[in-house]
């Protein structure tokens, strides 16, 4: 029987290999990749790691998504259904997929969890498939979900163990810290042993790969254990740019199918009473057409050039009739922080010299959205919230808009912010995540969110300096567009080289820590229950045949010393008789 488990190998091999397109000069790697988020997921996350996955498959590298499932009832589903959002096409020959189960409320059900029984699973299917590369997305997420990390209990074990590569790395303290089901990191021992933990995980892998500098910088402080030495984890960390918006973002849906959108209508009528206009300005019909005609014509490299009714003209004198419309794009939660947006924005407003004619538009659906409704209902026509749009639809919105707001502290990338650019707009945001803007250039920075009303007071009440900030903006449209599908996957294959030596794997470097590398090795039996319960039957019952001589022993002697106790006690009487 021994012989069959190479055979299959051998097999396998060769039918997987027969459907790789003909070499171009590079050998073609097997790549898992491992990820928390998934259709209908539709964050920037997920759009990045499905545009991965299809572009390694589509260009000769087999690929193993290993995916998560969302239960029936989860409100993803419905935010899909209520966009309109068809699922993506993942029918790519070398693509296939091994799923696991996600649950909870975390979030609103929006952000749920991995379920820890189906983590044997993924285990047993990633060493069966046998990857030459190991991507895993956020895995202090999966930390935080788990205590453990997808591949490490069985893959990463084996002789000649696949390149492991940590990506996606998010700001996952900071994320946790805004949610309310995560009060007890609050208290500083377990916050430090938290961050310990995303170190540990973070130092199980060849590499990491970040999107820039600030997410470089968040791992710089964390350390780990070689031997007996802390070492910095920075060592292994790369700023890889695996993540962009396209140059056409912003024109490749035509003007006829953004006119026909409930929401874009909806924000067209907003706009016109706020500008006292009726509709022969920024929301008027014949506006409308121009503008799409404007967006599908630019001929600045695929920016959407706007007429000059938004946010009160070319010049930025704007007039009477002039009207800011402000857009926020993404998840309603408490780690974008939209509870800071909606105060932030409603104290400028309310402060504003011409804040009746500010407008903030909010699109997305997520755990705060009662929050959202709240602020419309007392602040109407000064809130107005869009619901859902899919995300492919997103620009529609984006081109009516004059200033993209958000008040998130944790972009990793931030891709909102790309995609308002790519339609013109200028933006204000937090400094402390900024990889975009050019403070008082493209966009207005803010240190914390009183600061970041003052900056969209001042957008409000200065039409000059919104000019200026909108007119630099547009330039960017035209300029720093990437291909991060195939930066991402050149990262991904020269990490690959490094691990080898002249064919020979790299061994990889140890590292340890005093309770999460217990923890770790605890994990390996939770995910082989049957196996762990094998052995602990068999412990047992070896630890019961040890004991069960000794206990034997005992009770002889025992009862040796009870029959020499109760004999000594009778020989005075028998003396006495006898006497």
């Amino acid at each position: 029987m021994w012989w069959r488990y190479p055979c299959w190998l051998l097999l396998r091999h060769l039918l997987v290999t027969s459907h790789v397109p003909p070499a171009t000069g590079e050998e073609k790697a097997r790549i898992a990749y491992v990820t928390n988020a998934w259709w209908p997921k539709l964050d920037g996350a997920a759009i990045t790691v499905m545009g991965h996955a299809r572009y390694f498959a589509s260009v000769g590298h087999p690929v193993l998504v290993v995916r998560p499932t969302y239960p029936e009832d989860s409100p993803l589903f419905g935010v899909a259904a209520s966009s309109a959002a068809e699922p993506p096409d993942f029918s790519a020959q070398l693509l296939t997929f091994l799923d696991y189960r996600v649950s909870g409320w975390r979030g609103g059900g929006y952000e749920p969890e991995m379920d820890p029984a189906d983590f044997a699973a993924v285990e047993e299917g990633l060493a069966e498939w046998q990857p030459d590369v190991m991507l895993v997305m956020d895995p202090d997420m999966f930390v935080l979900d788990t205590f453990r990390i997808p591949g490490f209990n069985r893959l990463m074990q084996q002789p000649t163990p696949p390149v492991a590569i940590a990506t996606f790395t998010s700001f996952c303290l900071e994320a946790v810290l805004k949610m309310p089901e995560y009060w007890w990191l609050h208290y500083e021992p377990m916050k430090q042993l938290f961050l310990q933990g995303i170190a540990t995980a973070y130092g199980h892998f060849d590499h990491i790969f970040v999107n820039g500098a600030l997410s470089r910088e968040y791992l710089r402080p964390l350390q780990v254990l070689r031997g007996f030495e802390w070492l910095p984890l920075i060592d292994d960390v790369y700023v890889v740019s695996s993540r962009g918006v396209p140059a056409d973002f912003c024109t490749s849906v035509p003007s006829t199918q953004c006119d026909a959108m409930p929401v874009v209508a909806k924000m067209r009528e907003a706009i016109a009473r706020g500008s006292g206009d009726g509709g022969g300005g920024r929301g008027g019909k014949a506006g409308a057409g121009e503008r799409g005609g404007d967006c599908m014509g630019s001929s600045d490299g695929g920016i959407c050039s706007s007429d000059d009714s938004r946010g009160g003209g070319e010049g930025g004198t704007g007039g009477e009739s002039s009207h800011m419309a402000f857009v926020y794009v993404g998840r309603l939660s408490y780690d974008k922080s939209v509870d800071s947006l909606l105060e932030a924005f409603t104290q400028a407003q309310q402060k504003a010299t011409r804040g009746e004619r500010a407008t903030l538009y909010v699109v997305g659906s997520g755990e705060l959205e009662a929050m959202v409704r709240e602020y419309e209902g007392r602040f109407p026509e000064r809130i107005v919230y869009l619901g859902q749009v899919a995300h492919e639809l997103v620009s529609c919105v984006l081109r009516e808009a004059s200033v993209y707001v958000s008040a998130a502290y944790n972009e990793t990338y931030g891709r909102s912010l790309v995609e308002a650019l790519r339609c013109g707009l200028p933006i204000a945001t937090m400094k402390v995540c900024n990889m975009h803007l050019r403070a008082d250039f493209d966009g207005l920075l803010a240190r914390d969110p009183a600061h970041l009303a003052e900056q969209v007071l001042r957008l409000m009440d200065e039409p000059e300096l919104y000019a200026y900030l909108r007119s630099n903006a547009r330039a960017y449209g035209a300029t720093n567009a990437i291909d991060s599908d195939q930066r991402m996957l050149t990262a991904v294959l020269e990490a690959r080289s490094r691990s080898f030596d002249d064919g020979k794997r790299v061994p990889r470097r140890h590292i340890w820590h005093p309770f999460w590398s217990i923890w770790l090795w605890l994990s390996v039996a939770l995910d082989h229950p049957k196996r762990t319960a094998a052995l602990l039957l068999l412990a047992g019952s070896v630890a019961a045949g040890a004991m069960l001589p000794g206990v034997f022993q005992r009770k002889a002697q025992a009862s040796l010393q009870r029959d020499a106790g109760s004999r000594s006690r009778r020989s005075p009487k028998s003396n006495k008789k006898t006497s």
